[in-house]
């Protein structure tokens, strides 16, 4: 799964391990192959990070968690990664935006 953003920067799924508790460390050859393989796919030459985000997914029992915190505002969030993935693309390209806007650039 990868998505190019406005500015050109690919934003580039990873791989998964899933296990009781995750393991802070990640295997620079699945990156190497992910990497590739999206050079590949998208008929480009070699590829560089620019940033790595390591994170943890949420996750519960059931498919689809509510929460009304404050009166009159409701929050769902689905869990699964697909969703995770796509609410972070949109949240860093908001921040970047509000960023932006603050410095004037």
């Amino acid at each position: 799964m990868f998505t190019q953003r406005p500015d050109g920067d690919l934003v580039i799924g990873d791989t998964h391990a899933y296990a009781t508790t995750p393991d802070p460390f990640g295997s620079d050859e699945l990156d190497r192959h992910v990497l590739a393989e999206t050079a590949r796919l998208l008929g480009a030459g070699p590829l560089a990070v620019r940033e790595r985000w390591r994170g943890v997914y949420a996750s519960a029992p059931e498919p689809f968690l509510v929460n009304q915190s404050i009166k009159l505002f409701r929050f769902g969030e689905m869990i699964t990664h697909l969703a995770v993935a796509m609410v972070l693309v949109v949240a860093v390209d908001r921040l970047s935006a509000h960023v932006r806007r603050r410095i004037g650039a």
